[in-house]
């Protein structure tokens, strides 16, 4: 990083899980394809301590074609991507509970980092 330089990445805060909300009864949605016409789309998740299951499933209506796809996730917490900046002698100028910029705490969706190098 240029000296001055700055980065800026987001990350998921495990706290706030979020995922918890990634149900079928929250996420069912339907959507028009331009060739395949009407599509239903909805997730889950299931979980472990450390790492969320999180699918994803788009049914095409008219030919009950489903397609899946499953991602997993682990989310780091802000003390451990703390950590990870300061093993790379980099430091958050300022981290943000979501892209709004509203101040970040404990039960904020996300973690916003804007980082800089360490002098």
């Amino acid at each position: 990083m240029a000296e001055g330089g700055k980065c800026i990445f987001d990350s998921r805060n495990p706290l706030a899980k979020e995922w918890l909300t990634w149900t079928e009864a929250e996420s069912k949605r339907q959507f028009t394809h331009p060739t395949l016409g009407p599509v239903s789309a909805w997730n889950d998740f299931r979980t472990d301590d450390a790492t969320v299951i999180y699918g994803t499933y788009y049914q095409i209506v008219n030919s009950k074609q489903e397609y899946r796809a499953f991602s997993a996730i682990t989310f780091a917490s802000f003390t451990e991507i703390e950590q990870a900046l300061a093993d790379a002698n980099l430091i958050a100028a300022n981290v943000f509970g979501n892209w709004q910029e509203e101040a970040y705490h404990d039960q904020a969706e996300e973690m916003i980092f804007i980082v800089r190098k360490n002098k």
